[in-house]
């Protein structure tokens, strides 16, 4: 029987040998309202991507993606902001139906190395920006941001320096009415590039709202067009 048994086990381990296999993914940091709360703000000094290495049997990372992989930087384990920290990634798998352990995965690099600066406040001013055209026999009269067209930024003075422009695109595809809709600003760097990574920033009203994603409510006037006038 123990002869058989280890025949079995040969086998298996040749048809569905263990393996180790690399994924990109994007590391997601966490808790920064935290850093916020104490008056700081970070910058991404390197680590906010990082290899996945995971070792499993053939069969199971073939079932496996990038997009299966959640890997943070907790940021509340900071305890000293006047040092340029490293923070430490964890990993987990999250596809359904797929168990690996802690200690089958790792990250490369293991870290996010961060650099701290104390938190300024700028105000910007926002920028309709329309696209699209409205319905057949209507058009554009007039768009309105409702709680005001500034907004204050707060983060690093090193990104606030980089930003150029903050635009509030807007959709004016097949309107034919007035509408209020909610819509998410842009931040546009001096290189007309947009800042997409936008953890490290808090965004609000000058009364101090804060903008959660960015989001403001624009009202959008639509006019019926009247030929012969």
């Amino acid at each position: 029987v123990l002869i058989a048994f280890l025949i079995w086990v040969v086998v298996v381990n040749g048809d569905d040998p263990e393996q180790t296999k690399a994924f990109s993914v994007k590391v997601t940091a966490e808790n920064a309202d935290s850093m916020l709360k104490a008056g700081k703000v970070y910058d991404v000094v390197s680590g906010d991507d990082t290899t996945v290495y995971v070792t499993a049997r053939r069969s199971v990372l073939s079932y496996l993606s990038a997009s299966d992989f959640f890997v943070t930087a907790d940021l509340q384990s900071i305890n000293n902001y006047t040092t340029v920290p490293s923070v430490p990634l964890v990993v987990s798998c999250t596809k359904r139906g797929v168990s690996i352990k802690q200690e089958a995965m790792r990250c490369e690099p293991a870290s996010m190395k961060i650099s701290i600066e104390d938190k300024v406040e700028k105000t910007f001013v926002m920028s309709v920006v329309t696209n699209g055209n409205a319905a057949n026999g209507y058009e554009l009269g007039s768009t309105k941001i409702i709680r005001g067209d500034t907004v204050v930024i707060a983060g690093s003075s090193s990104t606030l320096n980089k930003i150029d422009k903050v635009i509030v695109p807007v959709s004016l595809s097949g309107l034919s009415s007035s509408e209020t809709l909610t819509q998410t600003m842009k931040i546009y760097d001096k290189n007309g590039d947009e800042m997409t990574n936008l953890d490290n920033l808090e965004i609000k009203t000058p009364d101090g709202a804060v903008l959660k994603d960015g989001q403001v409510k624009v009202k959008v006037n639509i006019w019926q067009v009247k030929n012969g006038i």
